[in-house]
């Protein structure tokens, strides 16, 4: 259990990081560069560690609302490429994740946001 495994560099359990990463949402969206450098880096996560502290950082953030997009044109738009539901998104992005061997994404790569109104 990953839970009070604690922040090399701001002391946070994973726990609490887990709960927190959705109130980004409520100003920017959440890259998932912003998720496995931190389970790897900060809180030294590897193996079913790692996988386990991703799969719940998406689900927190899946479960706030967001979804996959693409910010064009002033706004963040749904991209569906992972699915629809937040069952199938969590299962796509780690699937994926694993199948490109668990490297630490790029601020290029998947993005996750409330849908712009």
């Amino acid at each position: 259990m990953i839970d009070d495994k604690k922040d090399r560099f701001f002391g946070c359990s994973a726990a609490e990081w887990i709960r927190r990463i959705p109130n980004e949402l409520e100003r920017d969206a959440v890259g998932f560069w912003q998720i496995v450098p931190v389970g790897r880096r900060g809180f030294g996560l590897e193996g079913d560690e790692l996988r386990e502290f991703v799969r719940r950082s998406l689900a927190a953030v899946l479960e706030r609302g967001a979804v996959p997009a693409a910010y064009c044109n002033g706004k963040w738009v749904p991209t569906w490429k992972h699915g629809k539901d937040q069952k199938a998104i969590l299962e796509s992005i780690t699937n994926e994740w694993e199948d490109l061997g668990r490297r630490d994404p790029d601020v290029d790569d998947l993005w996750l946001a409330l849908p712009s109104d």
